[in-house]
């Protein structure tokens, strides 16, 4: 089988995925790898040194790990704060020359469309209901409207918790006056989001990565499967017992990576902010997010 390679350069993780396709067009995974590169811990506008630094040493691992897989195509694609910080296409340039990849900086509604491409991918059932797709990501977060099994609407805001943790979570625990900005912040960016809340009835929030990933390894799911459901109750109980803590308490907790200990708090109030604006019975994790869209579309554009 031709295998393909997917390099997701986020805001606060660089991924390597390594897959083929099987006759059924199921995605058969080779080699899967994540680094936390946090690009915006110094802002969104520029690039600081050391996650510049971190960004080029990840890259040249990559590099080395490609070398050993006889890969048929290669999609590598950056998004929020490589498209935003003024230091970006350096970055960008550098990328080229260490591994001779291009690296495509694409816009959110791309962005959204490759989501939207993995999650069919992993959850079959979304070509029947209303569902809302959610993706967060440091400096964006992309959303994915279904309306009646079809893909209706998306939009990509820059919303994402690198953003919200530096402008607004300063207090450990966070402070009741700034959930109160958090969500004024949000309210004010994502009207049109809101606006069709308000007349789609969607059965269920599907949370693509990231954060949703931590809240999927709270409720210890199996890790064999493509999604997980959880619901609303379980976020709900998650939710009071995270945003009371501190960040050493956080630390502390098996159930929380230490790299999304600082984050975690502003992407739970950000689940919760979306769950109060609709009706969804429930909220279903998916495995595969952008990265397994973008090897879908690789491979269907060879058909």
């Amino acid at each position: 089988m031709d295998k393909y390679a997917a390099l997701d350069l986020g805001t606060n993780t660089f991924h390597l995925l390594i897959a083929s396709f099987n006759s059924d067009n199921q995605l058969i995974e080779h080699f899967r790898k994540r680094e936390y590169i946090h690009l915006a811990q110094d802002g969104i506008e520029e690039i600081g040194q050391e996650p510049y630094d971190k960004a080029i040493a990840c890259i040249k691992d990559f590099t080395e790990i490609l070398s050993f897989y006889d890969i048929k195509e290669v999609a590598c694609s950056g998004t929020a704060a490589l498209r935003t910080a003024k230091n970006g296409p350096d970055l960008v340039h550098a990328i080229k020359e260490i591994s001779g990849i291009k690296v495509n900086v694409i816009d959110g509604i791309t962005e959204a469309k490759y989501i939207y491409e993995g999650v069919s991918l992993a959850i079959p059932e979304t070509k029947e209901g209303n569902h809302l797709i959610m993706d967060i990501g440091g400096g964006s977060v992309e959303f994915i409207v279904i309306k009646n099994g079809h893909f209706y609407w998306s939009n990509s805001y820059p919303i994402g918790i690198a953003v919200l943790k530096r402008h607004f979570h300063k207090t450990e625990p966070i402070s009741r006056d700034e959930i109160m900005l958090i969500n004024q912040y949000i309210r004010d960016e994502i009207g049109k989001l809101l606006y069709i809340c308000r007349r789609i009835n969607f059965t269920s929030l599907i949370g693509a990565s990231g954060s949703f990933e931590v809240l999927s390894e709270m409720v210890h799911s199996d890790k064999n499967k493509l999604y997980v459901d959880i619901s609303i109750d379980h976020f709900t109980d998650f939710y009071e017992e995270v945003i009371h803590q501190n960040l050493e308490e956080r630390l502390a907790r098996p159930d929380i990576p230490a790299d999304r200990a600082a984050l975690i708090i502003v992407a739970f109030q950000l689940i919760q902010f979306i769950l109060s604006h609709t009706k969804c019975d429930h909220i279903t994790v998916s495995k595969y997010a952008m990265k397994e869209g973008m090897l879908g579309s690789l491979r269907n554009l060879e058909e």
